[in-house]
């Protein structure tokens, strides 16, 4: 007996220091590609109209620009962390990085729950070799962010959920107010939060023997910090996002959920890597899942007493296919778009944390023990080699054409240096999508000599000329020297001979 529980604490101990050094190298992993990576499109975009353009607090909070670039907390840590660290792309990226520890470490804590800690470790993996959902923790951008608020959301939910002490449930709102606040897509997970707490209410009100009345009022004094988080968030969204819909950049998207926002998910999980019939295998997958997961908490909802696992399975559900339904109720009722891509990237983490949840509560059965064990190791095994098979250091999937601004603008710093010294001021014709990252460096490198570039095109005479091969034809009929080719980016840089 005690030689079965030293082997236990054994194996215990080896699973935590599995996910400890999983996680240090993941941190690694993004925290080089934060000090390395290019800087983006809607990164420079957010650094040149609120950073370096010195907007106020106040500016930034009620989106005085409209603009769907400004995920607000993203924008105001920029802030704090360019007049702490300055203008580096690592110093902006720092919130971000941050956020990633605050995601790793609240999975951790979250799956620590389960019994069968082999799903503690493998889950880790799941939830955290994920190449796409990395990539916005080595950004300047509100998603990572809003996916670490998320999961600290989720985390004091589920310890609600199990010991009942309010402190739970107001830092599970607040995180998820943060969340709404880094971005706004996560409006759908905090209605599923909502959701998902009034379950935890109905289950505790069934369990007490009073009559409706009584009943009614306990269900409404614990909806009393759910309410006072609508309160204090409601001034905190109204400006923003009531400006956002005027101008149409609330949410864009798709028509359909599967056709859109699951297609899309998939398509970029998958870098594109999609072989055969893989797309329809996956949303099959998901399909039969689901399905399991609606006809285990059925059977479980029938119970006298149900257990923890089938609490946890039923929450997870919740939360995961509330910001679903909500999605298409908008769509048909209201004609919002359906998220897709980074806008639905929080759906990822809610979809593998249902999964988890799902064979952990197979796994509670005699005979579904080693099948969900095997099924989970075998997911983990996965998410490894697709890892292994899509980690870079020099590109992000959806700005992979803003991978060489910053080799391109310091081969052009040092060719004016030979060639046009002379110069006070030159100019590049681009295409346009290479504006704000181009000026995001002139600015932070204090290139004087280089005038501000705008969105008017290739067209017109230029010292230099930094596009890609379909705007080659729009170049003048003048002498240029080709000067590099950016496989990566596909983008050319010439110069004026």
């Amino acid at each position: 007996m005690e030689s079965s529980i030293l082997n236990r604490k054994t194996t215990n101990v080896l699973y935590l220091v599995t996910v400890i050094i999983t996680g240090l190298a993941l941190f690694g992993y993004t925290s080089y590609r934060a000090a390395h990576l290019s800087f983006t499109h809607d990164e420079s975009l957010s650094f040149n109209l609120y950073i370096f353009s010195n907007a106020s607090f106040v500016d930034i909070i009620t989106m005085k620009l409209p603009t769907a670039n400004n995920h607000i907390l993203n924008t105001l840590l920029m802030d704090l962390c360019y007049h702490i660290f300055g203008p580096s792309e690592l110093s902006l990226r720092y919130p971000n990085l941050l956020a990633h520890i605050i995601y790793m470490i609240f999975t951790a804590l979250w799956l620590w729950k389960f019994e069968n800690k082999l799903l503690f470790a493998a889950g880790f993996i799941i939830l955290n070799c994920n190449p796409y959902l990395l990539e916005f923790f080595s950004l300047a951008r509100g998603y990572g962010l809003a996916i670490g608020f998320m999961t600290i959301s989720i985390y004091c939910f589920f310890r609600y959920a199990s010991k009942s002490k309010i402190s739970f449930a107001i830092w599970s709102l607040l995180a998820g107010i943060f969340a709404i606040m880094s971005n706004f897509a996560l409006i759908y997970f905090m209605l599923g939060l909502y959701c998902a707490f009034n379950l935890v209410f109905l289950f505790d009100i069934a369990n007490k023997k009073q009559n409706m009345i009584s009943k009614f009022r306990g269900w409404f004094k614990m909806n009393i910090p759910l309410i006072a988080s609508v309160i204090l968030a409601f001034p905190l969204m109204y400006a923003p996002v009531s400006k956002l819909l005027a101008s149409g950049q609330l949410f864009v998207g798709g028509s359909t959920f599967w056709g859109d926002t699951v297609n899309s998910l998939i398509m970029y999980e998958l870098y594109s890597h999609v072989w055969n019939n893989t797309l329809q295998t996956i949303k099959i997958l998901i399909i039969v899942f689901a399905f399991i997961g609606f006809a285990l908490t059925t059977f479980g909802l029938f119970n006298e007493k149900l257990s923890s696992k089938t609490k946890s399975l039923i929450y997870a559900l919740c939360l995961l296919s509330i910001p679903c339904l909500i999605a298409a109720i908008l769509h048909y009722f209201a004609g919002t778009h359906f998220l897709m891509t980074r806008f639905a990237l929080f759906l990822v983490p809610l979809f593998l944390m249902y999964l988890i949840s799902l064979f952990d509560f197979i796994s509670g059965y005699r005979a579904g023990l080693y099948p969900a064990v095997m099924c989970v190791c075998m997911i983990a095994g996965f998410f490894v080699y697709h890892f292994y098979l899509n980690h870079n250091t020099v590109k992000t999937e959806e700005w992979d054409y803003d991978a060489s601004e910053r080799e391109a603008i310091t081969a052009i710093k040092n060719d004016y240096v030979i060639h046009f010294h002379n110069r006070q001021k030159i100019s590049i014709g681009i295409f346009w999508m290479a504006e704000p990252a181009l000026n995001y460096y002139r600015e932070v490198k204090h290139y004087d000599w280089l005038e501000e570039l705008n969105r008017d095109g290739v067209g017109g005479i230029h010292d230099y000329y930094y596009l890609m091969k379909d705007n080659i034809r729009d170049l003048p009929n003048i002498k240029l020297r080709l000067m590099a080719y950016y496989p990566t980016s596909g983008f050319y840089l010439f110069a004026k001979e």
